[in-house]
């Protein structure tokens, strides 16, 4: 399928506002959320992962990112075997 430039422009028309918004919002309460992060476990982030809904506040922007690394951090300090547990105890229900 080939778009139309008219169809990219009007695609990126309405995704800037919730760019916007997304720096504007989540920018306020960053570094409360960056501590809320902090304290989580790998089972706490992983189940975040698996289980907020599409447009959660840790998933967009700056703190996406910072909540991938706290995430890569706690993974790495375990065992894989650990790991794995974790995700088995988590599931991919709720």
């Amino acid at each position: 399928m080939n778009l139309s430039t008219q169809q990219i422009a009007a695609a990126i028309t309405r995704l800037a506002p919730l760019e916007v918004a997304a720096q504007t919002t989540f920018g306020k309460d960053i570094e409360e959320n960056k501590q809320a992060i902090d304290k989580m476990s790998y089972a706490e982030l992983l189940h975040h992962w698996r289980f907020s809904h599409v447009g959660h506040k840790f998933f967009a922007g700056p703190l996406g990112v910072y909540f991938g690394k706290k995430m890569e951090e706690r993974r790495s300090a375990m065992s894989p075997a650990d790991a794995v547990a974790v995700s088995k105890f988590i599931g991919w229900t709720e």
